[in-house]
């Protein structure tokens, strides 16, 4: 746990990527695999880097790992807010998509 604190302060002083290393090497390592605080931590990590479906897995486990209710809530606030926010960025992302074939079918019809 004394290295999940000092992930969480590099992070701090570092800046998340920092800090999102240091935790994937603890979880790699096998150690606090089953620690919803781990998880927890690694998902807030990686929603600040925009990494938004490794957070939704990590918030997820740490959900499946977590026994206290104040907790459980807290999580299940993430979880759905990282939701609302997949959800934005799949519709910005289907209006790219359309915007872009549809300048390649004009440059297509030009021809």
């Amino acid at each position: 746990m004394i290295e999940l604190n000092r992930a969480v302060a590099v992070a701090m002083r570092d800046g998340a990527e920092a800090g999102l290393k240091l935790i994937d090497t603890i979880l790699a390592r096998g150690d606090l695999g089953n620690y919803h605080l781990a998880h927890a931590a690694r998902a807030d990590l990686c929603r600040r880097l925009g990494r938004t479906a490794e957070a939704r897995a990590a918030y997820e486990r740490a959900l499946s790992l977590t026994q206290q209710e104040p907790e459980r809530r807290f999580l299940t606030r993430r979880l759905a807010e990282l939701k609302k926010i997949i959800g934005r960025l799949s519709i910005f992302g289907l209006a790219e998509r359309l915007l872009n074939e549809s300048d390649t079918i004009t440059k297509f019809a030009k021809r």
